[in-house]
């Protein structure tokens, strides 16, 4: 303020603390260097369009995976980054997406946005893009990721599980893939035929409800407990059944199947079909049994002494060592013409009783296979006793599990004297093989 001579004699001011205002100022611009720095920094390529669609920023990430030099990109239209089919169609895409506003995510395919290098290379790429609404300019951002080498992971994961899924359809063996709860996710053509199903009655079904036999639920339980103790692999064999009740024996190979986190999901097997080896297993067996009744019998023939004990050591050897559950010779009576026990071996909880009962009925005796077997000098056999209309006694030997009877004529001359009859707990016991060597057996006795 002045004075009449306009001299200053006071200084009026105002002071303002815009301390507040700078504080703002370079928190904002720290704020812009962290995110140059995180647009600089990001593996993604990210570029940023004008109204226009050309770019005004691209990081490091987009010069590198479109192969510009720093900067390069800057003022390009945005289709110099598309293959020349995209290009025509690209900038209504945009303009529609301008309009609403809405986030595109897209993946490398029909549709995608299939980008294109400098030098003209194709690639797939995975796009988010966004609209930005900055001091009365609209912005689109960008971020994008080169998904060539993923998708190539994945056609080749497509493919390898497409030659897996092959083989286990081809194979010769049995394959099938269970959840954790059992039900079947996936069996092939050989189980299918093998069992007589089919997959739509199959598929998604309990494999243990559907397939396994009276050990199913025992199976059921110790395929959990591998599954819970997390067993990488595990061998094991178990009968399945047909659709018709047929049994089979199968061989198992079985792996956990696991999921992403590598927590068990369920089991993967390859079963091979062992039935006719544990048949012809099961054959030798029976036919060396049949050979050490054979030797030790011959063996007891030289040294017994009477007939009494040759007849009563030959019943005792067929159980012991033949492992069958009942063994009796019985004498023809030269006046009666019937059949009369004389040895017998073996734990028969009164059968020997309804035997001797039954051979010594008129009316019963002569329709027994032992009566058959003397009168026509000829070994008669039944594999299975429960159902066969000849069979005499069939009641009371499936009450004693009885299942299969031979009986072998003693013949001395032309005459046949006696019988040498066995009895089994197996079905279908008594073969052709296993017969020659009774009959040598009961040739020798007689």
């Amino acid at each position: 303020i002045g004075d009449e001579a306009n001299r200053i004699v006071r200084v009026i001011g105002v002071v303002s603390d815009f301390t507040e205002r700078k504080r703002i100022e370079q928190e904002l611009r720290e704020s812009r260097l962290r995110m140059d720095s995180i647009v600089t920094s990001a593996m993604d390529a990210i570029i940023s369009l004008d109204d226009s669609q050309r770019i005004v920023l691209a990081n490091a990430a987009a010069d590198r995976m479109f192969g510009y030099a720093p900067d390069e990109l800057l003022g390009l239209p945005l289709n110099a980054l598309l293959p020349v089919r995209f290009q025509q169609a690209h900038p209504a895409q945009v303009a529609t997406f301008g309009q609403s506003g809405v986030t595109s995510r897209r993946m490398g395919g029909l549709r995608s946005l299939s980008g294109v290098r400098k030098n003209g290379e194709e690639f797939a790429i995975e796009v988010s893009i966004s609209r930005i609404e900055a001091v009365g300019r609209r912005i689109f951002t960008a971020i994008m990721r080169d998904v060539t080498e993923r998708d190539r992971i994945l056609d080749e994961l497509r493919e390898s599980e497409r030659r897996f899924s092959d083989m286990l359809a081809t194979v010769g063996l049995a394959s099938v893939m269970l959840d954790r709860e059992g039900r079947i996710l996936f069996c092939n053509d050989y189980l299918l035929d093998l069992t007589d199903r089919r997959r739509e009655d199959v598929i998604g079904c309990n494999w243990f409800d559907l397939f396994v036999s009276q050990s199913g639920e025992h199976d059921a339980v110790a395929s959990a407990a591998r599954l819970a103790e997390s067993s990488s692999a595990w061998l094991r064999e178990n009968e399945i059944l047909t659709r018709s009740g047929a049994v089979r024996q199968m061989r198992w190979h079985t792996v956990v199947l696991r999921s992403t986190d590598g927590e068990p999901a369920g089991w993967a097997s390859i079963g091979e079909d062992i039935t006719e080896q544990k048949r012809a297993e099961l054959k030798i067996h029976r036919l060396n049994r049949v050979y050490a009744v054979l030797s030790e019998i011959n063996a007891l023939i030289v040294r017994a002494h009477d007939r009494d004990e040759l007849f009563r050591e030959a019943c005792r050897i067929a159980v012991d060592l033949g492992q069958f559950d009942l063994a009796f010779i019985g004498i023809r009576n030269r006046v009666t013409q019937r059949i009369v026990p004389t040895a017998s071996a073996g734990s028969d909880d009164g059968l020997m009783d309804s035997i001797g009962e039954a051979l010594a009925t008129d009316s019963r005796a002569a329709a027994t296979l032992i009566a058959r077997a003397v009168s026509g000098r000829v070994p008669v056999v039944s594999n299975g006793v429960a159902d066969d209309p000849a069979v005499v006694l069939a009641d009371r030997y499936a009450l004693a599990g009885i299942r299969s009877m031979a009986a072998l004529p003693l013949i001395v001359g032309d005459d046949a004297i006696g019988v040498f009859a066995l009895y089994a707990s197996d079905a279908g016991f008594f073969d052709d093989d296993e017969m020659r060597l009774l009959s040598e057996l009961s040739g020798d006795i007689a």
